[in-house]
């Protein structure tokens, strides 16, 4: 049987990290006020929590789920050409799989 991340007692229920525990961790590493810090997040949240698009874009302040979809486009661009970025997002992912 397939997970489907639209039933919530499935989510309940998944061992992904919620939106905040992502938001923390990514403004520990990036610093809080790092515009860098905030892609990373919504890329994160994204990719790991299993929430939905709409979910995570309400979760950063109000961006649509098209939004969310093309900074995670975008950021995935850049992971591929930048290898200190692509370490430190790596890095993220590692403590937030703990």
């Amino acid at each position: 049987m397939a997970y489907h991340r639209d039933i919530p007692s499935l989510r309940q229920l998944s061992k992904w990290p919620g939106l905040l525990s992502i938001q923390i961790e990514t403004e520990s590493l990036f610093g809080k006020r790092a515009d860098e810090s905030r892609k990373v997040a919504l890329y994160l949240s994204h990719r790991l929590s299993g929430q939905s698009l709409g979910e995570i874009g309400n979760h950063f302040g109000g961006i649509g789920p098209s939004g969310v979809s093309q900074n995670t486009r975008r950021l995935k661009e850049r992971l591929r050409g930048d290898a200190k970025l692509s370490e430190r997002v790596n890095k993220l992912k590692r403590i937030l799989s703990e």
